[in-house]
């Protein structure tokens, strides 16, 4: 119960509890770039509406995600850091075609992070 990865817990758990968990489902179809393997395995998990969807990066490679798998015109992305739960922003892009994200920090190992997507109504 000491140990540091048991403090982060808590982290993880907000984050989980941020979105509604009765609509999440695991989607890997939602990676356009590789999903890697071993300890390098990136997973993805996208609501059944296409409202909003997560992709966990276990060492900060960049990603690239199919962003037209959400709904709405457009999409608000940021970085949640799982060790911190801290959120450094990552932009909002227009809900077309695939998109490279690039995780704060050098790749490697340790430097985890979860992409966010948010689709943004048209009145936003």
């Amino acid at each position: 119960m000491g140990a540091e990865g048991a403090g982060q817990m808590r982290h993880l758990r907000a984050l989980m509890e941020s979105h509604p968990s009765r609509e999440r489902r695991p989607d890997q179809s939602l990676l356009a770039s590789p999903a890697g393997s071993g300890l390098d395995h990136t997973r993805a998990i996208l609501s059944a509406d296409g409202r909003w969807a997560m992709v966990y990066v276990p060492t900060g490679r960049p990603v690239t995600v199919r962003l037209d798998k959400l709904s709405g015109p457009s999409v608000k992305a940021s970085w949640h850091d799982p060790r911190t739960g801290g959120v450094e922003s990552a932009g909002r892009r227009a809900n077309r075609g695939e998109a490279e994200f690039d995780p704060p920090g050098s790749p490697g190992p340790g430097n985890d992070w979860v992409l966010v997507l948010d689709s943004v109504p048209r009145r936003e």
